[in-house]
């Protein structure tokens, strides 16, 4: 079973996004990308599906300034690699010339014969919830973002009950699996 968010399913009654999220009490619930977010990442690092491993992630910041709070201790790094990084939960932290920052959940990749890797994402942006797809540098590949720029992943310690290895989808892509159920 994957954990791989492609909707929003769930979210309305959930903890997560609502009732527990700091973004969510302060009155910057979704459709933000910070709230999409912060849950998102909580969901990926709870252990056996219970409300574990608060994200360390400074709630009190816009996403642009999570890059800079290393109190965290989670790892932050410029590019990743899929044959040795873990893939799935990261968060791609973005600023903007034009306003508060964006932040985007890597959910797994998809190799591309002749291409390379690229990531899978989540997000909420402009209010509506979407996947994209990012390059492994951080840059959206496409034109709907290029006022983003990208400044880091950060990585979360914990990601569901990850595989050591990814479970291949067809068409090549790459879903890590838990053993918590589809979500």
């Amino acid at each position: 079973m994957a954990l791989m968010r492609t909707d929003t399913s769930g979210m309305r009654t959930n903890p997560y996004w609502y009732a527990a999220n700091p973004y969510y009490l302060a009155g910057n619930g979704l459709p933000g990308a910070e709230c999409y977010a912060w849950g998102r990442f909580w969901e990926g690092s709870a252990i056996d599906g219970a409300f574990s491993n608060r994200p360390l992630l400074d709630p009190n910041q816009d996403a642009s300034q999570w890059v800079y709070y290393t109190q965290d201790g989670y790892t932050r790094q410029r590019t990743l690699n899929t044959s040795t990084d873990q893939i799935g939960g990261n968060v791609a932290c973005y600023y903007t010339t034009s306003g508060p920052g964006h932040v985007a959940i890597i959910e797994g990749y998809e190799h591309i014969a002749g291409s390379g890797d690229r990531l899978i994402a989540s997000e909420f942006y402009n209010g509506e919830f979407r996947t994209v797809n990012i390059g492994l540098d951080g840059q959206y590949m496409g034109n709907t973002t290029e006022h983003l720029y990208f400044q880091s992943f950060i990585m979360p310690a914990h990601w569901g009950a990850q595989t050591s290895s990814p479970q291949t989808l067809g068409m090549g892509k790459k879903i890590f699996k838990v053993n918590r159920g589809i979500i």
